[in-house]
């Protein structure tokens, strides 16, 4: 595939400081359920777990194991 269809770049104006987007830079904790590394403050407090955004907020996409093991989770705390 072409990189001319495969990718798009266009200039933004940004909606918040990027200092606020930043954050803390080399601040890093893992996610309590993927185990993902989550930088720069990014990460998301519910029900006692250290979260991801696409984990907390939801992605895409999500298995059915992984919906299963949500619920698990969030019932046992």
């Amino acid at each position: 595939m072409p990189d001319q269809e495969m990718l798009s770049v266009q200039e933004v104006v940004l909606n918040v400081p990027v200092e606020q987007i930043v954050s803390r830079p080399g601040i890093r904790v893992n996610c309590d359920v993927r185990g993902e590394e989550i930088i720069n403050e990014r990460e998301v407090h519910q029900h006692g777990l250290t979260l991801c955004i696409p984990y907390a907020q939801g992605g895409y996409c999500q298995s059915h194991a992984e919906n299963v093991l949500r619920v698990t989770q969030v019932e046992e705390v």
